[in-house]
């Protein structure tokens, strides 16, 4: 933040003033905005609101298109957290495909019969199968079932998303061991799970991939 706060001087000598406003606040609005409004909703985590606020403030300027390997022809090139963010999403799409490809093969017979086919495909997209015992001994993977305790016995309840703030993976695991102990389920029986990634990968690999292409890519799509 001193860094960011130090360099705006600097940053009103090299552009219009009015330039240098709109780039900054259109860097946090992608930036630091979009992922706290993530957060707030539970679909990521505050860890990763700070790192991209860091990420953002560390490289508000298109200086940094400089350092990398290719370069669109442009004299004004798109603030750099939103490249960042869009090749860490791309990155994150492409492995969600590619493992529910794997998912999907290996795994399609565990699905629940019950459930609806749009229901089956999301959690194949987000999940995968896995006895409650090897539940037990993993960590940061959440249950996208659960378990309720009920006078007629135990109800499955199925959902695809999670709180990462306000869950602890530890509580459920606590959870599925009381139910074992009690003889309500058999900890053979499979459930499906989706592990807890922070947005850190992702974002490693979309950095990665912006210090090689930068803003190319883009350049070339709207280019034509």
């Amino acid at each position: 933040m001193i860094l960011f706060l130090v360099s705006i001087p600097y940053y009103f000598t090299q552009y219009y003033p009015i330039f240098t406003i709109g780039y900054i606040l259109l860097s946090l609005l992608v930036g630091s905005g979009l992922f706290t409004v993530l957060y707030l909703f539970g679909l990521m985590g505050k860890a990763d609101v700070f790192l991209i606020t860091e990420v953002t403030l560390l490289f508000p300027f298109i200086e940094i298109y400089d350092i990398t390997w290719l370069k669109a022809p442009v004299k004004i090139h798109v603030p750099p957290v939103m490249i960042i963010v869009l090749y860490s999403a791309l990155s994150s799409i492409a492995f969600m495909l590619f493992k529910t490809v794997f998912i999907s093969i290996r795994y399609w017979g565990k699905l629940p019969r019950d459930l609806s086919l749009s229901m089956k495909i999301a959690l194949v997209l987000i999940g995968r199968p896995m006895t409650i015992r090897e539940y037990l001994n993993t960590q940061n993977y959440y249950p996208l079932v659960l378990f309720e305790e009920t006078k007629q016995g135990i109800i499955k309840k199925y959902r695809l998303t999670f709180d990462v703030e306000r869950e602890d993976y530890v509580e459920h695991q606590e959870k599925f061991k009381e139910l074992i102990t009690k003889g309500l389920v058999s900890p053979d029986e499979y459930i499906w799970v989706t592990y807890g990634i922070p947005f850190l990968v992702p974002l490693l690999a979309g950095f990665i991939l912006f210090l090689i292409l930068s803003d190319l890519p883009l350049y070339y799509l709207f280019k034509f």
